[in-house]
C-alpha cells in the first residue's frame, strides 16, 4: 500500500503538532508508517494519525483564515 507522500512531508520535519480534536500541544517522538497510514507519536506516549494532528503552520493559516472570515464576512464559529 502506498502512503501520500505530501501528507508525509507535511509533518515529516516538525518538532511539534497540535490535536485537532483538543487543541492540545504536543512533541513529536517519533512517526511510523504501518499498513500505509502515518502515525505520530508523543512524548506522552499517545498516538495520532496524522489527518487527526496540525502542524504549527497549519494552526496559524486556519487561526488566521477564521479570523479573516469574521472580520470580512462576519462569520464566526
Amino acid at each position: 500500500m502506498q502512503i501520500d507522500q505530501a501528507r508525509l512531508e507535511r509533518i515529516q520535519d516538525q518538532r511539534m503538532f497540535i490535536c485537532i480534536e483538543t487543541g492540545d500541544l504536543y512533541a513529536i517522538e517519533d512517526i511510523k508508517i504501518i499498513e500505509g497510514e502515518i502515525w505520530i507519536k508523543s512524548q506522552d506516549g499517545r498516538v495520532y494519525k496524522d489527518i487527526d494532528v496540525l502542524t504549527i503552520t497549519e494552526s496559524g493559516d486556519h487561526y488566521r483564515l477564521r479570523m479573516w472570515m469574521k472580520q470580512n464576512l462576519n462569520i464566526d464559529y
